[in-house]
């Protein structure tokens, strides 16, 4: 919640909504910005598995 955790946002340069940060042995490898549609985002999602 982005109203409620304000400084994460800000460290993790959210600025719209839905974001979803991909971390890889705690980096961030990807930034997924914007809504997709279930199955676009499976497949974008099965690339880092």
């Amino acid at each position: 919640n982005t109203d409620e955790n304000q400084g994460i946002a800000r460290d993790f340069n959210i600025y719209a909504i839905p974001t979803l940060l991909v971390f890889r042995e705690g980096h961030i490898i990807d930034q997924i910005v914007g809504a997709f549609p279930k199955e676009a985002l499976k497949q974008k999602l099965n690339t880092f598995i």
